[in-house]
């Protein structure tokens, strides 16, 4: 089942929102350094704020 989320940097408390199939694998993306080369970057360390699952 596909997830929105939204995330929040414990560095900025700015917010981030996102759809994903796997909460923890994207967790582990915006806080990878590597990984992430994007928006949310910046913000590391995130921690999730709200998830919820949704059918489609």
């Amino acid at each position: 089942m596909p997830y929105v989320y939204i995330i929040k940097s414990t560095k900025t408390n700015a917010f981030y929102t996102g759809k994903t199939y796997d909460l923890e694998q994207r967790l582990t993306f915006h806080n990878t350094p590597e990984l992430n080369n994007g928006n949310s970057k910046s913000g590391i360390p995130w921690e999730y704020f709200f998830t919820l699952e949704v059918p489609t």
